[in-house]
This record gives structure tokens, C-alpha cells and sequence, in this order.
């Protein structure tokens, strides 16, 4: 929908998929209500579950989004992702330890700045403008990332 609505391609990238690509995909809202062992290992950080391990994971990710931020310089890209991927690439820019340290609304918005000299910032984190026309106020974020600013 958002390709569509901006007449721009879709491209699939690897390293942008959740992890446990593959397996039957239940939500982590069924995994939380039913108790499932999954969602136990989850939360703790262990994805052997999933066939991985979170610093893979979250290389993987770091690694694809690198290479999308490198071919596509001053251009904005929307990349399109489920949350433990957002949580891995956000959490390991942070210097999170968690894996899953933020709860991600359904189709929210997560905006990220990246300049030329590799600075990142987190500009926005759970925004949902498209459900109410404004983001929320909860959405805006300051981040003090490390030697950078806030």
C-alpha cells in the first residue's frame, strides 16, 4: 500500500526478516494469551527457538538496513518490518540489551535519521498518524545516543 500510494517499487531484502522466517507465524499476542514456550524464550532474548540467536539477529538486521541505507543515499525509504526486527535494529543502535525492550502498536511508524557521516538518530518511535490524522503525543521521542546529541 505504501509502494503503491508513492508509485515506488517494492524491493525484498534479506537480513528484514522476523526472525523465525519460515515457521507458522502466530502473532506474539496469541503467544503471550496461550503461555506459549516461544513467546517464554522470547522475552527472555533466546531465539534458538527460531533457529538463531539475538547477535545474529541483530547483525542480520543491522547489515540489511546498512546496505539500504547505502544504495539509496539523501533518498527517504520506508522499510517495511515486524516488530522484533524494529526492536533488534533500534534496541542494538541504543545499545539496548533487550531484545524486545519496546511493545510496538500494529502498523505503527518508527522514524529513523541516518546522515552521511553514519549518525543515527531515533525520531519517532510507535507513531500512528494514520489512525487519528496527528501523531500521538506518547510517539515523540529524544534519544541521547552515545557522543551524539539528544
Amino acid at each position: 500500500l505504501i509502494a503503491e500510494s508513492v508509485d515506488a517499487p517494492v524491493i525484498q531484502r534479506e537480513g528484514l526478516a522476523e526472525f523465525g522466517d519460515g515457521q507458522e507465524y502466530v502473532t506474539v499476542d496469541e503467544l503471550r494469551r496461550t503461555g506459549d514456550p516461544r513467546w517464554t524464550a522470547m522475552a527472555a532474548g533466546d531465539l534458538e527457538v527460531f533457529g538463531t540467536d539475538t547477535e545474529t539477529f541483530r547483525a542480520e538486521v543491522a547489515a540489511a538496513i546498512g546496505a539500504i541505507v547505502d544504495a539509496h543515499p539523501g533518498e527517504t525509504v520506508a522499510v517495511v518490518a515486524h516488530a522484533g526486527v524494529i526492536n533488534a535494529y533500534l534496541g542494538g543502535m541504543l545499545e539496548i540489551d533487550r531484545l524486545l525492550w519496546v511493545e510496538l502498536d500494529y502498523a505503527a511508524i518508527c522514524r529513523v535519521a541516518i546522515s552521511r557521516q553514519g549518525v543515527r538518530s531515533v525520531l519517532a518511535l510507535n507513531e500512528r498518524p494514520h489512525c487519528c490524522g496527528l501523531p500521538s503525543s506518547d510517539s515523540l521521542l529524544s534519544i541521547r545516543l552515545p557522543g551524539g546529541t539528544s
